[in-house]
């Protein structure tokens, strides 16, 4: 069995399909993943995998971290009965077909030939509209059922496993995502889905033949030829009532002010923003949101400082570098050797606290002077291709075209040069998905 098989059937032992599993003594002594007695390890060493000696990896060692910045977390999942509830999770239909897709993904990638009938997916490049033809089918057919299991059955279950020692992790949960969060969850991960794998229909107007194509691809043609970053970050700086023109690719004016125009010399994104504002629109109505602070970044007519989100960024104490920290003890205790003592500021710390303190730093002066409103609940934009969602297929939220051809937008002026480092660059792209870590 390979490392990846091992780890996704770790992770379905987290998924209870039975009462029985489920039912635990409230009052049970808790544990958490800095311990090794924790009944994820038992389940884990019948894998090989949680041991500390030669033959299994210091599981509970790497995992210490974790502990440290998510308590809540940690004492949920080290607490819950994962052996007994992953013998019955392992029969559920779903788990099991991701199961034989990790088999599949790793016979391709070590050439044995063994594919088990999913295709060598692991082979393929970004090289044409591989998400609509290989990708989006397989999302679709494996993928979302697994994560709809997980968020349902799975999360619930090791919830009501580890009794009170999840209180804290259904309160979170709850805090960040409201009191139907299993939905919550299963609902963005279908926004997300439709993001990707939704499907733009338009004429090209030098053939006059019909192409399809998935919104993914889309925003990669729309994005990959141009200043990048710099169009990222003006579409983080776009108004309600200027999205449906930035959309299209005209001229628009951003929250602070300036002339811009996205997609220059490329086919602009049009009825892509569709699944896209839905997403948005879901989003802004996160009750994690408001807690932290954020609602101005979505609502109508109001806009959040840069500053602000540089310093919370920037919080020693805060989710960002918690995490950064997090990341550099899980390595230092499974990899001391590639872990050195970089110094940032008055602190040591490790490699990648250093890099993402000195990332923020870079983006500061990117962010702070510019306000960020992220458009959402747009519902006036006309587009001029038509989209067909993959997973939300109500009537509701399927766009008719008119009968335009959609044309590369000519630069109205000449594009910038994009100012953004690499650095800064990794570092806005992962603020954006360390949120939820935020007490």
């Amino acid at each position: 069995m390979g490392v990846f098989t091992l780890l996704v059937t770790a992770a379905c032992a987290f998924g209870a399909t039975t009462s029985a599993a489920a039912t635990v003594n409230s009052t049970k002594t808790c544990t958490t993943l800095a311990d090794k007695n924790a009944p994820l390890y038992t389940a884990l060493s019948l894998l090989n995998m949680g041991g500390s000696g030669d033959n299994g990896m210091a599981v509970d060692s790497m995992l210490a971290p974790v502990d440290a910045a998510l308590p809540w977390l940690s004492k949920c999942v080290g607490s819950g009965d994962i052996l007994a509830i992953g013998m019955t999770a392992l029969s559920d239909p779903s788990l099991s077909k991701c199961l034989n897709l990790v088999s599949s993904l790793e016979s391709s990638a070590s050439g044995d030939g063994k594919d088990e009938g999913l295709g060598s997916v692991a082979s393929l490049s970004l090289n044409g509209n591989i998400f609509g033809s290989s990708l989006c089918p397989l999302l679709s057919s494996t993928l979302m059922p697994c994560l709809d299991t997980i968020y349902t059955k799975t999360l619930p279950a090791l919830i009501i496993s580890g009794g009170s020692c999840c209180d804290d992790m259904q309160a979170k949960m709850e805090e960040f995502l409201g009191t139907e969060w299993e939905e919550v969850l299963k609902s963005l991960t279908r926004r997300t889905g439709d993001v990707v794998c939704a499907v733009k229909s338009y004429r090209n107007a030098s053939s006059g033949a019909t192409t399809n194509e998935t919104c993914v691809d889309a925003w990669i043609k729309a994005l990959g030829s141009g200043p990048f970053m710099d169009d990222i970050f003006k579409m983080a700086q776009t108004p309600n009532d200027q999205a449906c023109a930035a959309m299209e690719g005209e001229t628009f004016t951003t929250t602070s002010g300036e002339q811009y125009q996205l997609f220059k010399n490329q086919t602009p994104i049009d009825s892509c923003f569709a699944p896209m504002n839905l997403l948005l629109t879901d989003m802004s109505k996160l009750p994690m949101i408001a807690a932290m602070n954020m609602t101005d970044m979505f609502a109508d007519g109001k806009c959040l400082k840069g500053q602000s989100v540089i310093d919370w960024a920037k919080d020693p104490n805060g989710s960002v570098l918690q995490l950064a920290n997090s990341v550099d003890g899980m390595i230092k205790n499974t990899m001391p050797n590639l872990v050195s003592n970089a110094t940032s500021s008055n602190t040591s710390a490790g490699d990648i606290t250093a890099e993402v303190d000195s990332g923020i730093t870079e983006l500061e002066e990117e962010l702070a002077g510019v306000c960020l409103h992220l458009p959402n609940s747009v519902a006036s934009c006309k587009y001029k291709s038509s989209i067909q969602f993959a997973f939300f297929t109500d009537a509701s939220q399927q766009f008719a075209s008119n009968d335009n051809a959609e044309t590369p937008k000519a630069s109205a002026s000449t594009a910038s040069a994009s100012t953004f480092s690499v650095q800064s660059t990794i570092v806005a792209f992962a603020l954006a998905f360390v949120g939820i870590y935020e007490a």
